[in-house]
């Protein structure tokens, strides 16, 4: 292996001392072969470059064909799986509420089959509402914000299995591990229920209680709020309306403010428009 010199003068100028400048390193991939007793040897070397990957794909495709199928099904694999994280995360910038897990828990939905018992993600997405399988970028169901007639989130929140005087009870009698046992039996159970002209969803939500799950919800439960204001705000084109017609809207706003759509706020500006307008 060959090395570059520089001269360079000794401390007193009398002679040249040679200083040795190491060669630039080459970094190589090695084919490795075990010999007839066992041991290992290099057989040839690849560069790590374009070229030199290439050629080490093809000494591995002629040597161990089957390490090399194996090898292209892992690489598809984890193409695909890359694949679909990219399109998850698309999928959670344009949510602007997400729930993981909920379970499904009864209800009719006309066109789609939900399985009671089994786990569901709920997705509000910029327009819509979606229901997708757990795990999946392919949506059960949709519904338009502007067709949703009631997004429910309520329940009992906390719930016991002991009441208070049995986990007193149990603490006293049994110590620490009474009192793990009594109060840690508490669960959380909060239901989202979601109604269309065609469909009525309960699911069963147990991680947040449910004024927190309505927190987290704010911005989609917002948006529903919006979709449906603007649906039912009666506009200056219209003209007079009928009495019939005035009940009807007068209606259908206080079934959105029962069913937590619209605030108080909205509902009476929405009122005092409808009543202008009549």
């Amino acid at each position: 292996m060959s090395t570059h010199a520089a001269p360079q003068r000794s401390g007193d100028g009398s002679r040249p001392v040679i200083a040795s400048v190491p060669p630039t390193p080459v970094v190589k991939t090695n084919e490795i072969r075990r010999s007839s007793l066992g041991s290992f040897k290099i057989v040839e070397r690849f560069p790590l470059t374009d070229d030199g990957w290439a050629r080490a794909w093809r000494a591995l495709v002629s040597l161990e064909p089957t390490t090399a199928e194996q090898a292209l099904v892992a690489l598809a694999r984890r193409a695909e799986e890359d694949s679909g994280f990219r399109e998850r995360m698309d999928l959670d910038a344009r949510s602007l509420g997400y729930l993981p897990e909920v379970i499904f828990i009864g209800g009719y939905l006309t066109g789609a089959d939900l399985t009671a018992g089994h786990a569901y993600e709920l997705r509000f997405l910029t327009d819509r509402l979606s229901v997708f399988p757990r795990g999946s970028l392919q949506a059960l169901a949709e519904f338009s914000y502007a067709d949703l007639e009631a997004v429910e989130v309520a329940g009992p929140g906390r719930v016991r299995k002991w009441s208070p005087g049995q986990q007193a009870m149990l603490a006293a009698a049994f110590g620490y591990t009474g009192a793990l046992v009594a109060y840690g039996s508490t669960r959380i159970k909060t239901f989202v229920r979601t109604q269309t002209a065609d469909s009525e969803l309960y699911f069963l939500h147990t991680s947040l209680l449910p004024e927190d799950l309505r927190i987290q919800l704010s911005r989609g439960l917002g948006a529903v709020r919006e979709a449906n204001a603007s649906s039912t705000a009666p506009e200056g084109s219209q003209g007079h309306q009928g009495p019939a017609s005035f009940v009807d809207e007068l209606s259908r706003l206080a079934g959105l403010l029962d069913s937590g759509l619209l605030t108080r706020e909205e509902f009476e500006h929405l009122k005092a428009r409808l009543i202008a307008g009549s």
